[in-house]
Parts: C-alpha cells; structure tokens; sequence
C-alpha cells in the first residue's frame, strides 16, 4: 500500500480542457498566481513573482485588465485611471503636489485640478481650506 500512496503522489497533475476566454483574453496553463495580471491598480514586478502554476483566462499578453469605473464622482472630483499614491491631489495642507512621486499606479476619483482636498475629505476651492 505504501508504494501505491508514492507512486500516486508523483503522477503530475494537469490543468483542465482550456475554456472559451473573452476577448482580450487567452487561456494560460501555468502563469504565476502573484503575477498574473497587470492592472492600473496592481502593478506587477516580475522579480516578485511566485513558482505556483494557475491556469485560466487571463487578458492577453501585453493587455491589462481594467477596474470598475465608478459611476459618479462627488462634486468637484473627477475620475483618473493612474495617479501616484504619493502625488494623488493637492490638499489643504500640502497645497503643491511632488515633487518626487512613486512609480505605483492608483486609479478613483481625485480633486479636479483647482481644487484641494480639506481635513472633511472634500473637494474645495483654496479660499475654503482652513
């Protein structure tokens, strides 16, 4: 019994039938589950990626697989798909934005420009800020 537990523990384990993928998509058998995709909001550093092996649809080389876009802004904000955490909007208390930024990628709504976010979390024109 114990040779049978063995030889059953090595037999390799292979993915499923590929599946129809959506456009932009393509069926990949083995792609790394820390660094499968892409996206404005996850920003993949290949040096970082795990060994695991994860198979399904995934957005075709070279594509990026979008985040929901919220329907409305609150007043005086606007919608941006990539805005450095460290350089995002003017605030009332830090009214210049740098002048170093990060290199990582935030998307949402953000101040329009003009416009400083106060201690409330609102949108507001300079001569309102404290």
């Amino acid at each position: 019994m114990e040779l049978i537990n063995s030889l059953v523990s090595e037999v390799p384990v292979f993915p499923p039938v590929a599946k129809p993928c959506s456009d932009g998509e393509e069926w990949k058998t083995c792609v790394s589950g820390s660094c499968a995709e892409t996206t404005c909001e996850r920003r993949v550093l290949p040096n970082a990626c795990t060994e695991d092996c994860n198979y399904g649809c995934y957005c075709s080389d070279g594509g990026t697989r979008p985040f929901p876009r919220p329907k409305h802004c609150p007043r005086n904000e606007v919608y941006r798909a990539c805005v450095s955490s460290s350089c995002a909007e003017a605030t009332c208390q830090k009214p210049t934005v740098g002048p170093a930024c990060t290199a990582d990628c935030r998307s949402g709504c953000f101040c329009e420009d003009g416009f400083f976010r106060n201690d409330a979390q609102l949108c507001v024109e300079r001569d309102q800020c404290p």
